[in-house]
């Protein structure tokens, strides 16, 4: 399977779940309401605690989103994804043609260990993100160590364009040679430290990690099938 072929075909809208509702119709609602009745009719009868699951937050979250709310950039991507609907289709209520979706530029984002390899992406979905493209790069995550969030199998985006550390976000660190995945917290004397999700297991990291040691800020990562 092409992980980034199906991920890009989900979001750019091969399979996008098309609107029912006239232009009249539309126009009746505000962006706010329109937007919750596209997620709404998108779950087709899932539950929110299922959607929950699927894109790693909290139930209270999705009660959000379906009065409107608009998620961060990465929960919207994975939303999107797992319910398999177009993201502009969900937050403006766009239908891009089919021969539009298949035309639209796409941009090949290597691995961050091994540039021979590469996921692809739509350049509208890097765009939301900023950043050149070439600041890119993508991370397999090969242990559990960051599950349930981000699972064992999952593929993650990163971009090496930022300036600073911030507290709790998810970071790729190269260490030992290699490049891991970890939520990264900062001390209040600007101490940096590398933790990990999965409270069954032991961290086998330093305690700390100099921001040299800090590769690329993590902004989406995929669920494993």
């Amino acid at each position: 399977m092409d992980w980034g072929l199906e991920y890009v075909d989900s979001v750019v809208g091969v399979r996008y779940f098309e609107s029912r509702f006239r232009d009249s119709e539309w126009k009746k609602m505000d962006a706010t309401e329109a937007r919750a009745d596209r997620l709404r009719r998108a779950m087709r009868g899932k539950t929110q605690a299922w959607l929950a699951e699927q894109i790693g937050v909290a139930t209270s979250s999705i009660n959000g989103y379906l009065k409107g709310k608009v998620p961060q950039a990465d929960v919207c991507l994975r939303m999107c994804d797992a319910l398999a609907v177009d993201i502009r289709w969900y937050l403006n209520g766009e239908v891009p043609a089919e021969e539009k979706a298949q035309g639209e530029k796409v941009v090949q984002v290597p691995f961050v260990d091994d540039s021979a390899k590469a996921l692809t992406f739509p350049a509208g979905l890097l765009d939301m993100f900023g950043g050149p493209y070439e600041s890119f790069c993508c991370l397999a995550v090969q242990g559990t160590l960051m599950a349930p969030g981000i699972p064992k199998g999952a593929e993650v985006l990163a971009t090496r364009s930022f300036s600073q550390v911030e507290d709790g976000k998810v970071y790729v660190l190269q260490l030992r040679g290699g490049y891991v995945l970890r939520r990264l917290r900062v001390r209040g004397d600007g101490g940096i430290v590398a933790v990990c999700d999965n409270p069954a297991v032991h961290n086998d990291l330093p305690d700390e990690v100099l921001f040299e040691d800090v590769a690329a800020l993590a902004l989406w990562s995929s669920h494993a099938p």
